[in-house]
């Protein structure tokens, strides 16, 4: 859908970039090396989001233009899909940047919040969208009326057995398992200095696969724990209590959700905080 792909194309990046906090934890101080991080996971954003994420996009642009719209357009212009291309690229850049940015000053939190926000958004825009319809809109399979209560099982079970759920489908099948997997390799990337080969004989490092794997797949339990119950508790408040109290009480709860020194921060931080390579000494024989 346009309205989530913003907010998903940064998170991408943000998540790349996230992904890249030893790397720039071991270039303390090395402009060159830092440059280097920068543009490896910039590169990286924007070749998933040209490979996969933007053609599967305009696949369903082209093949189910009211959905992807949230049944707003019947047909979608050139030049919309023309601006959709370039904002999935710009997010997706901006998110990297503004993330890779916090990380080198230090601020850590900061940066996590960057995924977390993105992927907010993207389940507030589902849950609730502009008018408090989104699920509506989500599983609307023709044009229709959408009422302000919540979906029914008709509307459920209709859009399970659409073409758009099976386009969907086979879609996350593939983007899904490349998005994880690249966030891992980038965890556990270590430049060719840091490589065992470039150890003094009898030192070696253990593999960092298994680790960063427990990392990126901690992470994204964090965000598929949070931000669902966060877009949930927004969408809430906004139908009870109106826009600007809704807000308000959506933003007192965020302060509290999201505090710095929160249980949810640490959880974060534990995640993506740099950790040197583990070295250990090859074992005796007898």
């Amino acid at each position: 859908m346009f309205q989530v792909d913003a907010f998903w194309s940064y998170g991408i990046g943000a998540g790349y970039a996230l992904a890249a906090t030893d790397q720039l934890a071991a270039a303390d101080g090395d402009t060159g090396r830092r440059a280097t991080v920068r543009n490896r996971q910039l590169a990286l954003t924007v070749l998933f989001l040209g490979v996969f994420f933007l053609p599967m996009g305009l696949l369903l642009a082209t093949r189910f233009p009211r959905w992807e719209t949230m049944q707003v357009l019947t047909e979608i212009p050139p030049w919309a899909m023309a601006c959709f291309s370039t904002g999935v690229f710009v997010s997706g850049a901006l998110g990297c940047l503004l993330t890779l940015r916090l990380l080198a000053r230090g601020a850590l939190w900061a940066a996590c919040l960057q995924v977390i926000g993105a992927y907010a958004g993207v389940f507030f825009v589902l849950v609730h969208g502009w008018d408090g319809t989104g699920l509506h809109r989500l599983l609307a399979t023709a044009p229709s009326t959408f009422p302000a209560g919540p979906p029914t099982a008709a509307e459920l079970v209709r859009f399970c057995g659409s073409p758009v759920a099976a386009a969907l489908c086979w879609m996350g099948a593939v983007i899904l398992p490349v998005l994880l997997f690249s966030y891992v390799w980038c965890h556990a990337y270590r430049p060719p200095q840091e490589l065992p080969g470039a150890r003094p004989p009898g030192v070696r490092v253990d593999h960092p696969w298994r680790p960063s794997a427990r990392a990126v797949l901690g992470m994204v339990a964090v965000v598929l724990r949070t931000c669902p119950l966060l877009a949930v508790a927004a969408s809430l408040s906004v139908r009870a209590l109106g826009g600007p109290a809704g807000g308000a009480l959506v933003m007192a709860l965020g302060m509290v959700v999201l505090h710095p020194r929160g249980p949810l921060a640490r959880r974060c931080r534990s995640l993506v905080r740099p950790s040197p390579p583990r070295e250990r000494s090859p074992a005796t024989t007898a």
